[in-house]
């Protein structure tokens, strides 16, 4: 039937899948938009874009149900669609992104930087909110090479620009590098930045970020040697992840938390 009528097929997933999402049921939503798409070129009026901004919403999706190689594909295919620089280096980073979150930060830095080239053609408010982007994920690439002192520079810029555009998206991931720069680093008392971004999450509502910061203070507590505190904030990250769709997240958590016990 979904032959037959190419249409109402995209019209009603496409719809199924605002729903789902909407309700963090991530998994029927990537099912949805991905049968949206499966139709989408026989579909009368679908343009280049529309198409380019589902396949980023399933990037989004696969990257939260763990599915990292699918989500790299999607964003791929975004960026494939759409001539706009801004947008196409928008694309260009959530991929990099997911190349960090896979263990490639070498893979990551090039993806960013390719994205940089694509800024140079556009200069402007959209492009400065990316390359604000692009310096928070320079940032956690740097992290993951284990260059501490580069990566916090990275993030301290990236903190700096985001409150100055007030994009408070950019700013809790980066006040989480921060910490965890500074953690690398050997300093003590680390943990402000974090719990400044979980305020802010938890302010927006943002329950995907609520729960990072959360499983992220639970790091920091364990590596401090706290380890009951950092079990409270674990176990709570997993149940935040969960209440908001994201198995992936919760399930690396439990690792986390497993990880404690064995310690123990």
């Amino acid at each position: 039937r979904r032959a037959a009528d190419a249409e109402r097929t995209w019209k009603y997933a496409h719809l199924a899948g605002d729903l789902a999402r909407e309700s963090y049921a991530n998994v029927d939503a990537a099912a949805q938009y991905d049968r949206a798409l499966e139709v989408s070129r026989r579909v009368p009026g679908i343009t280049e874009d529309q198409r380019a901004q589902l396949w980023a919403l399933l990037g989004d999706l696969r990257e939260l149900s763990g599915v990292l190689d699918g989500s790299v594909e999607a964003y791929r295919r975004a960026a494939s669609l759409t001539t706009d620089p801004v947008v196409k280096a928008d694309y260009m980073a959530r991929r990099a992104r997911v190349h960090s979150r896979a263990g490639a930060p070498a893979t990551a830095l090039r993806t960013i930087g390719a994205a940089r080239r694509l800024l140079e053609r556009a200069p402007g408010d959209p492009a400065r909110r990316v390359g604000v982007r692009l310096d928070y994920l320079t940032a956690v690439a740097k992290l993951g090479q284990e260059k501490p002192r580069e990566g916090r520079d990275w993030a301290d810029r990236a903190v700096a620009s985001a409150r100055e555009i007030a994009d408070w998206h950019t700013l809790v991931r980066a006040l989480n590098a921060l910490d965890f720069a500074d953690q690398q680093l050997g300093r003590s008392g680390v943990g402000a930045h974090t719990r400044e971004a979980l305020e802010i999450s938890m302010a927006h509502g943002d329950a995907p970020q609520e729960s990072v910061a959360r499983a992220n203070l639970g790091v920091l507590a364990f590596y401090a040697g706290r380890w009951a505190e950092a079990v409270e904030w674990l176990t709570t990250s997993s149940k935040v992840a969960i209440e908001a769709g994201n198995d992936f997240g919760a399930a690396e958590t439990d690792l986390t938390y497993a990880d404690i016990l064995i310690h123990q």
